[in-house]
């Protein structure tokens, strides 16, 4: 399994009548037949698993430059789908 894919913050979805930016709201990791997710609030709360563990602030992960390859791997499993919402 391979994760050549680039996690943002964001997305931009270009329509005909406007543009919509999607946020980041959780990634799903697979590894080891097990799998994790890491889920995003919209006040910077980063939770783990199931949400009893507070992982930390979004805003202390960066999107841009070398950062964005942290996004890309939770508790050693790679990064599997990334959800975004409006």
């Amino acid at each position: 399994m391979s994760s050549d894919f680039v996690i943002s913050n964001t997305i931009k979805i270009t329509g005909n009548s406007r543009n919509t930016i999607l946020k980041l709201k959780g990634i799903l990791y697979y590894g080891d037949y097990h799998f994790t997710m890491q889920m995003f609030e919209n006040n910077g709360n980063v939770w783990f698993h199931d949400g009893q563990h507070n992982d930390g602030k979004i805003t202390n992960i960066s999107s841009s430059g070398m950062q964005s390859h942290l996004l890309n791997e939770c508790d050693g499993k790679k990064a599997l789908m990334a959800i975004y919402c409006h």
